[in-house]
């Protein structure tokens, strides 16, 4: 037996899809990747302790996405595995494994946003969020699954590597997840049950009003990085221009951006508080792509979006205003 492949296992419960082969595959995800470079080291961003040396997460290549590439052709993938603090010895079994795949499985894992406009799919599902308050919840799992191959990776096979499963789906599994959509779903509830827990100290945050945006911040786990949320005034120029330099930077650095929405006070104050997140996950000449949950697909966003009201957005979750971002935090001196 290839002793890169010892220890690769499914987990009780967990079956192969059709979309994805089968158990020979030998696979469970998570996936990470991590930057180093001239912006990450300009705004001193705290490295993963578990990281040595630093690692850059690579920005995402432009074009069509294809699979059948081996490992060794695709560092991008191997360096966020690294960067997310697995063994070695499960980052040695994924890139061990990685010619064995399902071309599926490896866009999943190569880019779970997908490569452009267009519809988010893992596999044959769709990637939209499971229900009205799981917005955050979902904009978290693929912020995760973006940082993470091995989530990735356990999402799309519902398998390990090197006998290394992060948290966040050995959770998961607990739910009963058996097929992707399933292990899809069930990361979302995981991730949202962490991100309302402690919301109000010692109360339950209420789960009917989704994730509360000083939670995503703390509870958003990509790279080691660190991440603060910040208030959008959208009728301030200056902020606005700050809050788009420090996002676009984050995302050239293949760093998502997580960003609430909402409306303006002529609809009353239910529409002024923040009410529903998408993600930010590349910038482009005219604007930012954006990974919008409730349709499940990547949509454009024109930078002057973000300065004023105006009319619905279909990026913006058909609201008209942001109102927070979740930005990487630079380290103290």
């Amino acid at each position: 037996m290839d002793p890169h492949l010892v220890g690769l296992q499914s987990h009780e419960g967990a079956r192969s899809d059709p979309d994805v082969g089968s158990s020979r595959d030998g696979l469970s995800r998570r996936r990470g990747g991590r930057p180093r470079s001239a912006w990450r080291e300009r705004h001193h961003l705290c490295s993963h302790p578990r990281t040595s040396p630093c690692r850059c997460l690579t920005r995402r290549p432009q074009g069509p996405r294809g699979g059948g590439q081996r490992a060794r052709e695709d560092p991008a993938v191997i360096e966020r595995a690294t960067a997310s603090g697995a063994p070695l010895t499960a980052v040695a079994a994924l890139a061990a494994a990685w010619h064995r795949l399902p071309d599926t499985a490896k866009d999943t894992i190569r880019h779970p946003a997908g490569a452009g406009i267009g519809s988010v799919r893992f596999g044959s599902i769709r990637a939209v969020q499971v229900d009205q308050t799981t917005c955050g919840a979902a904009v978290m799992a693929m912020m995760l699954m973006t940082g993470d191959p091995f989530v990735a990776a356990w999402v799309a096979t519902g398998r390990s590597l090197g006998d290394h499963l992060p948290s966040e789906c050995a959770a998961a599994l607990e739910l009963g997840a058996r097929t992707i959509e399933e292990r899809w779903q069930s990361l979302q509830r995981v991730l949202h049950r962490e991100a309302t827990s402690a919301a109000l100290g010692p109360l339950p945050w209420p789960r009917a009003y989704g994730t509360p945006p000083w939670r995503v911040d703390n509870a958003t786990r990509f790279a080691g990085l660190r991440f603060r949320g910040a208030m959008v005034d959208d009728t301030d120029g200056e902020r606005v221009a700050a809050a788009v330099a420090h996002a676009s930077a984050a995302l050239r650095d293949g760093i998502p951006v997580p960003m609430y929405t909402g409306g303006d006070s002529s609809g009353g104050l239910d529409h002024v508080v923040p009410r529903h997140v998408v993600l930010l996950t590349a910038r482009t000449e005219a604007g930012f792509e954006v990974y919008e949950p409730s349709s499940g697909r990547v949509l454009p966003l024109a930078v002057d979006r973000l300065l004023g009201g105006g009319p619905k957005e279909p990026a913006l979750g058909h609201w008209t205003r942001v109102s927070w971002m979740v930005l990487p935090r630079p380290r103290k001196r």
